[in-house]
Parts: structure tokens; C-alpha cells; sequence
């Protein structure tokens, strides 16, 4: 596991024919090429030496290796992790083993950030009548590249079957996000009132551009009127996005502009800050300049409480910068106060909660979810529900032993069973506007 997610041929490349070495001899003695660190697949926080090698490391020539030893290149996380990096090197070490594409969303990341090669590998490689995730057709991505002004990928979409009657909102984003002034005027000439029809969600579409967009985009996206602190579905706004990729100089014009130097998202309650440090860390060959955007973001006042997560370590440079400024290790970012809900309330949900749970009541589950609800890299009470789904699918039954009330959450014992020995684990279920608005793992003191 840790040769398999080892950086260091991309600090020092001198050092790749040694972790290569390492991996073989581990191999050779033994070592199980499957190594994982035993969390359960999809959305369990899964772990594996292929993962590390693909998906973290960009490591080709390791992950060619395990896959050679009988690696399972259908784990959920490897194939879609390995998009990310610009030099496709490992993913078409997976793709060249046939590793299955539809439902990994490894299309859709792909999509996300403006891959046209990475897309035409995948459509390739995927099985016909899978163009893309979640919809065969490839709706949702069609739609999604029409509104990030993507015109290289929606035509790649196009050629290979896509079908998608985009709407006149979808393609002004995309001259928007482009900065194609004539084209956006044209738009609002040609359909009057369209910014009064813009939903929320259609004016969140600043944040998302804040991580990919050039600075003349974000400019003509303010004086339309989208304003600079509006909050997408993780409740993230546009200087978190700009703070994780990198963009000093979009982060500069969002605090110049009067964006909040403070706000927490949702899905993590961290800052942009601790987006920033974050980002440096995870994209060790990113292209963003993560040192100016961190002293920025430090010099508007930026708050030093949890920005530095433990097993999410900045990068080196990012943490000589932290060091200089007083923050010298990991802790945990502050949450939001959590206020009490009527005891009733969490009764009533905890009864039907184990209803729902003991009799596999998905249904029943989803009448309990807030819409926005929360676990693990699920945002909405439908992905959460998919989630549940697609534990039934693989055979997983859970069963709740016991169930305690504290304040505004549901302490719940599950017996997880999944073919071998079961596992007993303890669940928090927040409760926000008397629905179940997050679930997460809760360690108990014993």
C-alpha cells in the first residue's frame, strides 16, 4: 500500500525503477496485489494498492504490475481516480485491461474538466449502449459541457450518439462561461426576461466556473448579476472552488469584488482556506498556484483554524507557508453549532428509521432524508439512496441492533452482514428541519 501510493517518482524521478523494485519484490514474497485497507467498497472509503498506483500516484508502470498479479481493476475507484491526471498514462494501463467503464463516472469526470481525450478513451472503451453515466444517452453530460461552454466535448458526445435538446439557458452559461460576450447579448436579445428565469441553480453555475473559467468569464458572469457569494448544492461558494484549484488570480478578484473571506460549505464545514491547503496536496502536478492563493487568502484574514486536515497534509510548499504563519499541524475544522431538536421529533424518526433498515424499506428511507441529505461523497437524498441500492444489490443486509437519542442526531448499532463475518458499526444520523440531513460514522469512546 504505501509503494503502491508513493509520490516519490514525481518529487525525484530517480526513484520510479526503485518503487518499481520495491513493488515486485513485495509481490514476490508474497504480498497480496488486492491489498486494501479493509473499509467496503462504494462509498465505504475504500483503499487499495491499485487505487494508490492509478488513481493517487499516476505510478503506470506499478499499476501495470498489479494488474499482471491479478489486481481487479473493478473497484470503484480506481479507474475513475486514474482521469485525473492530464497524462493518461494509467488510464489506458486500465482501459488496455479491459476494465469496465459505465457506472465508475469516470466519463463524467472526465466531462468535468474539459478532457476531450480522456472522454474519447472512455466512449471507446465502453460497451455499446453505455455511452455514458448516468443516463445511456448521454443526456446529462451533453448538458452538463453545454452549460460549462465545453464545445469540444459536447461535439465529442454529438459524434458518438449523445442526445440532448439543449435548452436556451443552458447554451447563455455556456457563452458565459466562455466569455463570449456577443453570443451571451445575443441570447438575452433574442429571449427577453431569460435572466429573470435563471434558477438557483443556474446562478450557482458561477462557482463551479470560479474552479475552471478564465477571470474575463467570471467578470461578465458579475455584471449580468450573479453574485459573488451565491452557493451551489454543497453549499460551497465561488472562492472555495477558486481556493482548491489553485487560482490566485481569481481568488485575488473574488476578495477585491467583496467575497466573503469565511464562509463553510456543507459537505466538509471547511473554509476556502482550508480548500486551498487541501488542493495543494491532492494535485501535486496541478497547474494552480496554490502558494500566492494561500498568502492571499492569509493576508484578507482568513481564519487559521482548521485549514490543515489530518490525512489531507498540504504540499510541502503550501506547508512552509502555513509554518511561517503559525500553523504548524493537523486539527480538525471547526463544525457549526448544532441546536437541539425536539426529542418527539428523533423518536418518531428513530422508529422508522429502523423500520426502514431492518426490513430494507428504501422507500420508507427516502421518506425520512432531507433533500439535501449527506454520506460520504453522496450530496442528495436520491444519490443516497442509489447508494443503499446498490449496497442491496451486492447482497449487503444491515440490522440495527440499538439506537440512542442525543440532541439533534440518532445514534444507531448496525450489524452489517456481507457474506463473511458481519461487522457491527456504530452510525450518527443528523437531524436538520425534522429530516435526516447527514449520516456519518460515529466511533464510540469504548
Amino acid at each position: 500500500m504505501y509503494v503502491c501510493h508513493s509520490h516519490w517518482h514525481h518529487i525525484d524521478p530517480s526513484r520510479a525503477d526503485g518503487l518499481l523494485a520495491v513493488a515486485q519484490r513485495l509481490l514476490d514474497a508474497g504480498a497480496d496485489p488486492e491489498a486494501n485497507n479493509g473499509r467496503r467498497r462504494r462509498g465505504g472509503g475504500f483503499r487499495s494498492a491499485l487505487y494508490g498506483a492509478a488513481g493517487i500516484a499516476n505510478n503506470p508502470a506499478i499499476t501495470e504490475l498489479l494488474l499482471a498479479r491479478g489486481a481487479n481493476p473493478n473497484d470503484g475507484e480506481s479507474l475513475y481516480h486514474s482521469v485525473y491526471h492530464r497524462d493518461h498514462a494509467c488510464l489506458r494501463v486500465l482501459l488496455a485491461c479491459g476494465v469496465w467503464v459505465p457506472g465508475t463516472n469516470a466519463l463524467g469526470a472526465a466531462a468535468s474538466i474539459g478532457d476531450v481525450e480522456a472522454v474519447r478513451l472512455l466512449i471507446d472503451a465502453a460497451p455499446p449502449g453505455h455511452l455514458a453515466d448516468p443516463t445511456n444517452d448521454g443526456s446529462s453530460l451533453l448538458r452538463a459541457a453545454t452549460r460549462r461552454g465545453d464545445t469540444d466535448i459536447a461535439a465529442t458526445l454529438l459524434r458518438h450518439g449523445a442526445v440532448y435538446e439543449s435548452g436556451v439557458i443552458d447554451h447563455f452559461l455556456g457563452a458565459c462561461a466562455r466569455a463570449d460576450r456577443a453570443e451571451a447579448a445575443r441570447l438575452l436579445d433574442d429571449n427577453p426576461g431569460l435572466l429573470d428565469r435563471l434558477s438557483d441553480e443556474d446562478r450557482s453555475a458561477l462557482v463551479d466556473a470560479a474552479g475552471y473559467a478564465s477571470v474575463a468569464a467570471l467578470e461578465l458572469m458579475v455584471e449580468l448579476g450573479f453574485l459573488i457569494d451565491t452557493r451551489d448544492n454543497d453549499d460551497a461558494t465561488a472562492l472555495h472552488k477558486a481556493g482548491y484549484a489553485g487560482r490566485a488570480d481569481v481568488v485575488r478578484m473574488l476578495l477585491d469584488w467583496g467575497a466573503e473571506v469565511d464562509p463553510r460549505e456543507n459537505r466538509w464545514h471547511c473554509t476556502p482556506l482550508c480548500h486551498a491547503t487541501v488542493g495543494s496536496g491532492e494535485q501535486p502536478d496541478g497547474s494552480g498556484d496554490w502558494v500566492t492563493t494561500v498568502r492571499t487568502l492569509l493576508a484578507a484574514g482568513a481564519s487559521r483554524s482548521g485549514v490543515w486536515i489530518e490525512g489531507k497534509p498540504p504540499s510541502e510548499d503550501v506547508a512552509a507557508v502555513l509554518i511561517e504563519h503559525g500553523i504548524t499541524g493537523p486539527d480538525e475544522p471547526d463544525e457549526p453549532p448544532r441546536e437541539p431538536v425536539d426529542p418527539a421529533v428523533l423518536r418518531d424518526l428513530a422508529d422508522r428509521l429502523r423500520a426502514a433498515m431492518d426490513q430494507a424499506d428504501l422507500d420508507l428511507l427516502g421518506e425520512l432524508l432531507h433533500p439535501k441529505a449527506r454520506w460520504g461523497t453522496c450530496a442528495t437524498s436520491g444519490q443516497v439512496l442509489d447508494w443503499y441500492r446498490a449496497r442491496q444489490v451486492d447482497g449487503v443486509r444491515a440490522e440495527v441492533r440499538d439506537m440512542v437519542i442525543r440532541d439533534d442526531a440518532i445514534l444507531a448499532e448496525v450489524v452489517v452482514h456481507e457474506g463473511g463475518p458481519s461487522e457491527t458499526v456504530w452510525q450518527e444520523f443528523r437531524v436538520a428541519d425534522g429530516a435526516i440531513a447527514e449520516i456519518r460514522p460515529y466511533v464510540t469512546e469504548d
